[in-house]
Order: structure tokens, then sequence, then C-alpha cells
């Protein structure tokens, strides 16, 4: 505890000035966190330290509730909530004057960017402050420049065979170099050459990333050797040295690339075969899907109880192969317990497939046999070495995520990992999923976006759901996806009710694959970096 008080006294002094988020209790303490997220609180970072009273001429006023200093950093944030304007005061007046620093309370202007404008009320925050942040230009890039990256240690051994010659070798990160120079010699009268003036010639290496370690001499000869030409011997080895040192380390990065390539799962062609469509329902009595016309799974939210509205024994145990339950995204701790019995009942009726949506729910199926465990969305499959991962952790199949594009869902479907892979086709995907509830927001109006995009709020089992009221999809392109590999795709009706009229015009444009107008396909056509 005393550890743990030192720490976060330490933390505390070392972020006193950067003014970002306020600290908070955080989110596990608690059933509602209610000091994460505070509507009534404009601007999420920064210190407020006042309100323009007045832009013209490049300059706004305001009287400041805090020392200032020039190089501190503000964010001007407009009355709208909209987003703010951050810059650097490089201009700093006070009465007129130009000056470094103004008190607490005094009425200050302030240089601010010439491309924005800003209006009377606008809130002033100071986002960063402190002398890392008051130094100038010049200044800063002098600080820069003074950064060196890592240097390598050399184990370096001097030898003069005769009075005319030296031997140098050097050894460096299993590289080892050695060369001959020509000297010329003096008969020494009082100070011959020795260990340490060797050590303080070759200790120096200027700007190459090298850094002398053991030093090793043999005898040396009585004599004296021109400084000049010591440093230009110096000079020369250590270039060559650097030189390869680089050439290495290119070879060692090539190397490591080429491994790491090789190590993916290799290329290759998924089998021909028709794709087959999972359907996710909210509603537990949508057992008739199945029936229907290119549904060829249905997916079930799991929940404490559902074996019992569902009657797991009954009907719904002859679809046990076709019905896949899906594990919410949150399980708290309190209702740990009862996921771990419901899923235990499920089991014993006869099902076997389960989807994820975090890998901590591994642990509900720890010692379990025979069962068919997948990855949701929200368990990242985006390169064949997660897949790979996925695979060695048990799972039956993977699903993509959706904010994937073409190129990389091509490159990844056209890889053998030996794990079925599945594409979310249709769903309404969740913006935000918090434990904090918005305040002042009701689930039966839309909140709107300073873009015009509409959101819906909805509370439920202590959660805060943000859904975009536009909808996802790559119904259109998934001729094109079957034909780089993808074999599953699943279209989560949830959020229409399966029986609607929606709904069904959902799967009718799925099996014409024609594309359905004021949808969203995310990234899927452009080029993610």
């Amino acid at each position: 505890d005393g550890e743990r008080s030192t720490a976060i006294v330490a933390a505390k002094e070392l972020l006193k000035d950067s003014f970002g988020r306020q600290p908070t209790r955080g989110f596990l303490p608690g059933n509602s966190p209610t000091d994460i997220v505070n509507p009534g609180v404009h601007g999420a970072t920064g210190r407020l330290i006042g309100s323009v009273a007045q832009c013209q001429g490049g300059r706004l006023t305001f009287v400041s509730r805090d020392p200032i200093h020039l190089g501190d950093r503000l964010r001007i944030q407009p009355a709208t909530d909209k987003p703010g304007t951050a810059f650097t005061i490089r201009d700093l007046r006070l009465g007129g004057k130009e000056v470094t620093r103004a008190k607490s309370g005094e009425r200050v202007a302030v240089g601010c960017p010439p491309d924005k404008s800003f209006r009377a009320g606008d809130r002033v925050f100071k986002v960063s402050a402190g002398q890392a942040f008051n130094l100038s230009q010049s200044a800063c890039r002098k600080r820069l420049e003074s950064v060196t990256p890592g240097k390598a240690v050399i184990d370096l051994s001097i030898h003069m065979p005769t009075s005319d010659r030296i031997e140098l070798t050097a050894a460096c990160h299993g590289l080892s170099l050695a060369r001959n120079f020509s000297v010329e010699s003096f008969p020494a009268k009082d100070r011959p050459l020795s260990q340490e003036v060797l050590a303080k010639v070759f200790g120096k290496t200027g700007q190459l990333p090298l850094a002398l370690g053991p030093l090793e001499c043999g005898p040396l000869p009585a004599v004296v050797l021109p400084l000049s030409r010591l440093n230009a011997v110096r000079r020369e080895f250590y270039q060559e040295l650097a030189e390869l040192l680089e050439a290495r380390q290119h070879e060692a990065r090539t190397d490591h690339r080429r491994q790491a390539m090789a190590d993916l799962a290799p290329a290759g062609t998924a089998p021909v075969a028709p794709p087959r469509f999972a359907v996710a329902s909210s509603n537990l009595h949508d057992l008739s899907l199945l029936k229907q016309k290119g549904v060829n799974e249905l997916i079930l939210p799991l929940a404490p109880g559902c074996s019992n509205k569902l009657g797991a024994g009954g009907r719904a145990a002859k679809y046990a192969e076709q019905l896949l339950w899906d594990l919410p995204l949150v399980i708290f701790d309190a209702d740990w317990s009862a996921f771990q019995a419901e899923i235990k009942l499920l089991i014993e009726a006869g099902f076997k497939r389960f989807r994820m949506q975090n890998i901590s729910q591994l642990i509900l199926f720890d010692g379990m046999q025979g069962l068919l465990l997948e990855s949701g969305y929200r368990l990242f499959t985006t390169n064949s070495q997660a897949a790979l991962s996925w695979r060695e952790l048990g799972l039956s199949a993977a699903t993509l995520y959706v904010e994937d594009d073409r190129e990389n869902f091509s490159a990844l479907l056209n890889r053998e990992t030996g794990l079925p892979l599945t594409i979310t086709a249709y769903a309404n995907l969740p913006m935000m999923t918090s434990r904090i509830a918005l305040k002042g927001v009701k689930s039966d109006q839309p909140i709107v976006s300073d873009r015009d995009e509409a959101y819906r709020v909805d509370h439920r089992s202590g959660l805060t759901v943000v859904r975009p009221e536009q909808d996802f999809s790559l119904i259109g392109h998934l001729a094109e996806l079957h034909k780089m590999g993808c074999r599953r795709f699943v279209v989560d009706l949830s959020h229409l009710g399966a029986s609607s009229a929606e709904a069904h015009r959902v799967l009718a444009a799925c099996e014409q694959d024609e594309p359905l107008p004021g949808r969203s396909n995310f990234n899927y056509l452009q080029e993610m970096i």
C-alpha cells in the first residue's frame, strides 16, 4: 500500500501540468460510474481558465483564471461544444505590451491561428503547460538534435608489432573487423604511447552510433605517434565498422521480415461451395426462420433463463446443429455464475455451438469437450496469425472484423489457416457500449452529431449502447466476397425483428446480392493503411 501511494503521488506530480482528463474512480468500482463522463462539462480535456471576451486583429482577449505563460497550449471550445481548436501561445500581451507570463486574474491577449475565427463566450482551456512547453522552436530543435539513438558497444584490441604499423580488431554484435594501418612514429623522450592515450583517442566516436567498450592493448613500443594520424586512423576504422554494422542491421531486418512472411499461413484457394447464411435474431422463438429459403443457421442471444423460455429440451433440440448461442459482449461479475449454469443446461440439452464476444469468455467453457466455439467480430481477426491463434485456442470458426477493407479481406480469405472465416453481411453495429449512463438522453429520440449523423441510445442491463440509425451492409458485394473465399455470412436482424417487412427485404436482398440504399459499408471500399 505504501508503494502504491508513493507511485500515485509521483504520477500526479508528473501529470499536474498535462491537464489531461480528470482522474476518476475508474470503471470497475461500484455499479454505475458517474464521474467519468459529465455532459454538463464542455470539453473533455484541459483546465477551464476563462471565456473569450473579444477576438479581432488575430488576437483573442480573455481574463485568465490561471497563471499563463508564453508557450502554454490552449484549446478554444465553442459554446456549441463542437470540436475545438488548439494552438500554442506564441504571442502573449498584457496591456498591449509583449510579456512572457501573466498572473491569474489578469486580462490578456494572445495571438491565435489566422485561419480560425472565435466568438465571445467561447471557453478557453489550458491543455498543457510547464517548462517543456515554454521552449522556443530553436531550443526544441537543439534538444531533439541532442538525442541520439542507442550506440553499439565495441570491444577493441590494439597491437603494434612494429613501430610503423598499428593493428586494430573490433568485435560488435557478432561482427568482427580487423585492419592494419601504417603510421609514422618518433622515439619517445618522456611520454611514450600508452593504453590511456589510445583509450582517449578511440573513445571519441563523434556522430557514429558506436561506443568504446573494453580496450585491450598488446605491448606498445616506446614511441610517439602524431595525434592527427591517430585520429585519421580512428575515423577511417570506425566509419568502415559503422557501415558494416548498418549493413548487418539492414540484413537482419530483411531476414526478420522474410521470416515473418514465411511464418504466415500459406496462400491457397478455398474449395468451391455455395455460401451459407447465419441469421441473428433477438427473439428466442424465431425457429421458423430455419425453414426459410437461404437461411442455414440461426444465432440466438444467450442469457440466463433462455433454455426455459425456449424449451431447450423439446422442439429446439432438433435444430441443435443449426443453432448458435451468442454470448453478450459484457458479463458482469454478479452474473457470471448464472451464465455458467445456463451454458451447462444448454450443453446438457444437446447444444454445442457458442459464439464469444470477449476472450475472457473462454473460461466459461474450460474443461468442456466436444463443443464448437467461434469468435464474434469484436475478437479482432485481421490477419492469418490471429486466425491461427484462435485455432490454437480451440475455436472452430472466426468472424472477420467489420471495419476491415476489401484488400485485407481478400488476403486473409486466401490464407490456409485451417479455420473457417465468417463475414458480417448485415447488422446494426453499436458505436459504443459503456457502463456510463448518458444523462438527459432519451431512448425515444435520436441524438445528432455535428456531421448530421443520427444515433439511438439504449439503456439496458446496466449498459448504455449507442447505435447509428444507419445499418451496416455488404450486400451487393457478397458474390465478390464469395469469390475471394468466404463461405459463410452473418445477417443480423436482431434490431429489425425477423418477421418484419424490413427483415424480409434484407433477406431477399441477400439472396439476390442486390445492394440496399442508405446503408454503410464502413471501410470496405477504402484502402486501410
